[in-house]
């Protein structure tokens, strides 16, 4: 298989040749997001609000911008080393650096430990940027970010509204519903490229998946 090939597959909603079995696991997950959100399995478009804010549906979000920030990227684009997520965000929507590591801290919250603290650790156990305390929300008038007067200094005691960093998770929603229609215009203009180090071969052994029983089993190709 060609990488034009794998990119093809990797991108489309209705799996290879558009006919099932074969499914990437990418398109897998935003449905599954799509479904915990609220929104239409097809077009990703909001049909249900009172789901819009779900944290759960929001992991799978967080997701797929972890994985095609890891298994694509624009012709040319130079990686940078640390989280794909940071990568899918710099590539295929307009935030900037600082609120590209916001929504890094909210998602290593969420993904870790289920939680609305996150504290850095490890490399990034000085970057102040991702100490964060949160609140989230759901609403199509408020924006993306509403930051605090003062950012949480990481004290337990002190976690409160007024030290919190509010992130719109519809808002969000959209931004990765974006990224993937943004990669698939990159892909449509020959301008994608796989960013695997083993190309076509991984990206189909990775995040490709043959279903057994459709709506029953899946298992990973062969």
């Amino acid at each position: 298989m060609t990488e034009e090939e794998a990119i093809s597959l990797y991108l489309s909603e209705d799996g290879i040749d558009g006919k099932f079995p074969h499914i990437s696991t990418l398109i897998a997950i935003l449905r599954d997001a799509r479904a915990a959100t609220g929104r239409d399995l097809i077009t990703g478009n909001l049909i249900d609000d009172a789901k819009a804010g779900c944290w759960l549906g929001a992991m799978g979000y967080f997701t797929v911008l972890d994985q095609i920030g890891t298994a694509v990227k624009p012709k040319g684009a130079q990686p940078e080393k640390g989280p794909s997520i940071i990568n899918a965000l710099r590539y295929f929507s307009n935030l900037n650096s600082s609120e590209c590591k916001v929504l890094y801290a909210l998602r290593c919250a969420i993904i870790h430990d289920y939680s609305l603290v996150n504290i850095p650790k490890g490399s990034n156990a000085n970057d102040k940027e991702l100490l964060r305390s949160f609140t989230l929300g759901a609403d199509e008038e408020l924006p993306l970010f509403i930051h605090p007067d003062e950012q949480w200094d990481g004290t337990f005691a002190s976690p409160d509204q007024n030290s919190a960093t509010f992130v719109n998770l519809l808002k969000f929603s959209d931004i990765a519903e974006d990224a993937v229609e943004n990669a698939k215009s990159y892909a449509s203009r020959g301008d994608l490229e796989i960013a695997l180090k083993k190309g076509a071969q991984e990206l189909i052994a990775r995040y490709t998946m043959k279903i057994v029983k459709r709506k029953i089993a899946f298992r990973i190709l062969d």
